[in-house]
């Protein structure tokens, strides 16, 4: 009975039985669900950043380029005050004040830009110059230089 009852429990080499449980195969719908997710995913990682950079692109462009290059690297000249740029109704609703633009010719080339004076200002007139700094390379992009930065 000794040897028996030593013998009931778990032989050498034989282990417990356990159910096995049957795996199915899984869904495509699922797989396919899950594979959407992911691409959702890395779409929004990409796509939230560019969003992003759109929005502060003109600040980026100001802070970068009109605040820091542009004093840093820019030529001054003078430029001729041409018309009036601006004013009426803005599309926000508002109203937009009229404002001089100024114009400059480099290597043969026409440039016009928004100048910082406002189109009621008494003392100017169309045909006035103002000091304005440009970039060499990219005359497109100038500013009006303002009374204070050129002293």
């Amino acid at each position: 009975n000794r040897k028996n009852k030593r013998k009931k429990g778990k032989r050498k080499g034989q282990e417990s039985e356990v159910k096995k449980i049957r795996i199915k195969k899984p869904n495509k719908i699922i797989l396919r669900k899950i594979q959407d997710e992911k691409n959702t995913r890395r779409i929004l990682a990409i796509a939230i950043p560019i969003f992003i950079l759109i929005i502060l692109s003109p600040l980026l462009y100001r802070l970068i380029v009109l605040d820091y290059i542009l004093p840093k690297y820019g030529k001054e000249t003078e430029a001729v005050l041409a018309g009036k740029m601006g004013g009426g109704h803005s599309k926000t609703g508002g109203y937009a004040y009229p404002y001089y633009y100024y114009t400059f010719t480099m290597k043969g080339k026409t440039y016009e830009h928004l100048s910082r004076i406002p189109w009621e200002e008494p003392p100017v007139h169309l045909g006035d110059t103002v000091r304005i700094i440009y970039l060499e390379r990219f005359p497109s992009i100038s500013r009006q230089i303002k009374e204070e930065e050129s002293d």
